[in-house]
């Protein structure tokens, strides 16, 4: 790379409003052809709203955009493709039903006239990508059962496939595990080395530092700069990166560590698996964790950052939400149990106020557990035990049973060899058949106990319809029915 070659990308005085939030106040940035152009800031400097004008998802409010040295007003996701700008998002958006090979070849669907040669053709390319990018998924299974590194892995095919001359890369690190990173790595690394470029968001200064070749930081939506990494060290650009609050409140050196632990601080509580939701004095939202946007479907969490704790919980179909916020403005320790998030979700929340040294009030802290499977589970047990003591109850009025039942049935067989009528005879017979039949019965009690599973077996109708009616006849004939 080469700054004395004209810019491929160039953004100048780019605005962005959404609603009333200036996102972006007159940022600069370019990229030329063959570099790593890494895009750095604190926490809502403006990242990722400048580089998604650039893919078609936001549409800048005022600013000039060259692309090739030509002027381009308006980007969509298509002409983003069109343009061969490729990005890989910070938030998932793969659809899980998909299988993988269809989820990969996303966009690139052709005629169903085609549908056996595509679905060839569709295996071939990928496949070459598989080899290409040393990417291995399984063909045939949906998305939702792949592993979640599995399914990051698909977006990043699912952009290479499309060839892009400018790949855009969102916290990717965010997303993958060190040992996953080093797949990564060389991709960007081949991407410099064929002349296609990239531009790198991360808020790792180590990464950013061995990555690219230039860097450009921005704060509070603001521009603050763009420099090589040649002759910069960590700490000089984490000076430029804090540099619009430290000038501010002309803090020393120290505060810069200050400022570190926080963002670590922040780091953690976004990859703990709890959901952590922080409010502030007045109940607006601070800060949303990952796993607590998982429970509550959110896609893009910063949108509710500042908004009321009310407008969030409205905006995420949260019922019984009048007891939690009833608890929040108590300001004290509460647990409140089986809070329903729509049909089928359960939630336990914590709400912790916590206060300075001087015991001022400075904001609350919701702890966020999703107890779906465990009363699913504890549901199952009860119903198991309660299955166990009816089959223990049976077992015993079966065996009650049984002992009466043998000595009717003796008392049967000697009244049998008795010189009786014979019209007694055939009375004892039936008495004997039912008595076997109320057997049957009981053997079936036990049985149900050992729990031996299902039998299915052919029985005869018409032998059954005349035993009833040999049981019905005496009834019948006292009621004088014919």
């Amino acid at each position: 790379m080469s700054n004395l070659q004209a810019p491929i990308l160039q953004m100048d005085n780019i605005h962005l409003f959404y609603d009333t939030v200036h996102a972006l106040k007159g940022v600069n940035f370019n990229l030329f052809r063959g570099e790593i152009h890494a895009l750095v800031g604190t926490h809502r400097a403006g990242k990722s709203s400048l580089v998604k004008i650039l893919s078609g998802v936001e549409q800048k409010s005022s600013g000039a955009i060259l692309l090739h040295g030509k002027k381009i007003d308006y980007i969509t996701r298509k002409t983003a493709a069109q343009h061969k700008i490729g990005m890989i998002f910070q938030d998932p958006s793969t659809i899980s039903s998909m299988n993988t090979i269809a989820s990969i070849y996303l966009g690139n669907m052709v005629g169903k006239r085609q549908k056996l040669i595509t679905l060839n053709k569709m295996k071939r390319e990928v496949e070459y990508l598989y080899e290409k990018y040393n990417i291995h998924i399984p063909f045939k299974r949906f998305l939702g059962q792949n592993t979640q590194s599995e399914q990051h892995f698909v977006e990043v095919l699912q952009v290479l496939m499309q060839e892009p001359e400018i790949l855009i890369l969102d916290e990717l690190s965010n997303r993958f595990k060190p040992s996953e990173m080093e797949i990564i790595y060389p991709i960007i690394f081949n991407f410099k080395k064929i002349g296609k470029s990239v531009i790198y968001i991360s808020h790792n200064m180590d990464e950013t530092m061995r990555l690219a070749d230039r860097v450009t930081v921005l704060n509070d939506g603001y521009y603050m700069g763009t420099e090589q990494i040649k002759g910069l060290d960590n700490m000089r650009l984490i000076k430029l990166t804090h540099s619009f609050t430290l000038s501010r409140h002309q803090l020393e050196q120290e505060n810069i560590e200050l400022y570190n632990l926080k963002k670590y601080n922040e780091d953690i509580l976004q990859n703990i698996p709890s959901g952590v939701i922080i409010l502030d004095t007045k109940n607006d939202v601070y800060l949303i964790n990952a796993a607590a946007a998982t429970i509550f479907a959110i896609t893009d969490s910063e949108e509710h950052l500042e908004s009321s704790i009310e407008d969030f919980f409205k905006a995420t179909d949260f019922l019984e939400k009048d007891v939690v916020l009833e608890k929040l403005n108590d300001r004290k320790l509460h647990t409140v149990e089986k809070i329903n998030i729509g049909d089928n979700k359960t939630l336990r929340l914590t709400i912790i106020p916590f206060r300075n040294a001087d015991k001022k009030f400075i904001g609350t802290i919701i702890l966020i557990e999703d107890i779906t499977q465990e009363l699913n589970l504890r549901e199952y047990l009860l119903r198991a035990e309660k299955i166990s003591s009816i089959a223990e109850l049976a077992a015993g009025v079966a065996h009650e049973i049984n002992n009466p039942l043998g000595i009717v049935k003796n008392y049967i067989d000697i009244m049998k060899v008795s010189d009786l009528p014979e019209e007694s005879i055939q009375s004892l017979g039936k008495v004997e058949k039912e008595i076997i039949r109320i057997t049957g019965i009981v053997s079936n009690l036990l049985s149900f106990s050992k729990s031996p599973g299902f039998e299915f077996k052919n029985v005869d109708l018409i032998a059954i319809m005349n035993e009833v009616i040999i049981l019905l006849t005496h009834s019948l004939k006292k009621k004088n029915v014919p």
